[in-house]
């Protein structure tokens, strides 16, 4: 057997499938057939012409939730190296697809490397952070990525992505569009600006401003204080952090909210109005709120728990009804942050409600 499989190969014949509790941070129990660990990129081409059907993809699974027992084969890349170019004007980062996000901030600020460290804590790997354009207080991938590569499973091609092409907007990518349905993120590249510049503005990090010689650490450490405050650790309690998206409204209908709420969060974007969606979950007093081992977590409205026994349906209910009653008290359509992985395709949370409840 070639290298680059770290683990045997299940199959559903087998008396064992593979338990895919392990492979997300929700800890939810689920099998798949096969799981492929990649740590040698140049082996993809050998991988793509053993399997016969375009696999998953999977980082951490920080975001992913799988709905029924997986029949697709799954390519998790564990290739991990950084490679750090100091220029002039700039650090220029490479950094392969199956680096733990935080590890790589971690590192880099350790090495007194600022940019991305407001985005600490943050679970997943390197190559799922421009799938969703990972953000935080302030701060998007979007403004430090230079390019992405990606291996084509349709041609067996390598191609780099330069930012432009990424199509990065809030909490989106082209990779979240059809046209990346065959790409398979192998590294990223980011430029960190020299001299750093901290940004400051956001919650629990004005306090820094005041500080002399301030470093990249610093900012670091004070935003995992605040996360972990408001944020349960997957270690503990299986979630995937937020579970929607702050949905986008038209100034018409956030003009006819606002006339009923008043005391309603709102920010003006390009496209609208953005409101927060764990205010109007936290509204409808969803807090704490359970569906068997699944919870709304109790300090954040926009996060689901695994409580220790959650099955998948448990979550998926929990989802659903948070869904539908914000539609019906609001008019606003929650959109999951959270990826729903069926069988053999990716569902929505309506197809996977579906297949677990009716």
């Amino acid at each position: 057997m070639l290298a680059l499989f770290l683990v045997s190969v299940f199959t559903l014949s087998q008396p064992s499938p593979l338990n895919l509790q392990p492979y997300h941070t929700f800890g939810l129990p689920q099998t798949a057939c096969s799981l492929h660990l990649v740590s040698d990129l140049h082996q993809l081409q050998t991988l793509r012409a053993e399997l016969k059907q375009r696999p998953y993809w999977l980082g951490e699974g920080a975001n992913t939730i799988f709905v029924e027992p997986i029949l697709r084969p799954i390519v998790k890349l564990t290739a991990q190296q950084v490679t750090i170019e100091s220029r002039s004007a700039s650090v220029c980062c490479h950094i392969e697809a199956g680096k733990d996000w935080h590890q790589l901030v971690a590192e880099l600020t350790g090495q007194g490397i600022g940019g991305i460290e407001n985005l600490a804590l943050i679970p997943g790997t390197v190559g799922a952070a421009p799938i969703q354009n990972i953000g935080a207080y302030g701060v998007e991938l979007a403004d430090f990525c230079i390019y992405v590569d990606v291996f084509d499973w349709s041609t067996g091609e390598q191609r780099r992505l330069e930012a432009d092409e990424c199509q990065f907007s809030y909490r989106h990518s082209v990779f979240k569009t059809d046209a990346a349905t065959n790409w398979l993120i192998t590294a990223v590249g980011l430029e960190l600006p020299k001299p750093w510049r901290p940004k400051l503005t956001y919650g629990g990090l004005e306090q820094l401003a005041k500080e002399q010689s301030l470093t990249p650490q610093q900012v670091m450490a004070q935003v995992i204080a605040v996360r972990q405050a408001k944020l349960p650790d997957p270690a503990q309690l299986g979630n995937a952090g937020s579970f929607f998206k702050n949905p986008t409204i038209s100034n018409e209908q956030a003009s006819r909210l606002l006339a009923h709420h008043p005391n309603m969060p709102h920010f003006t974007v390009s496209d609208g109005i953005k409101v927060p969606a764990a205010w109007l979950i936290d509204q409808l007093g969803w807090k704490g709120k359970a569906v068997g081992g699944a919870a709304v977590h109790d300090n954040q409205a926009l996060v689901i728990i695994n409580r220790g026994s959650a099955e998948v349906a448990d979550v998926i209910s929990l989802a659903w009804r948070i869904k539908q009653q914000v539609q019906q008290s609001y008019d606003i359509e929650l959109v999951p942050e959270v990826r729903f992985l069926g069988a053999n395709e990716e569902l929505t949370l309506e197809q996977a409600y579906a297949q677990t409840h009716l």
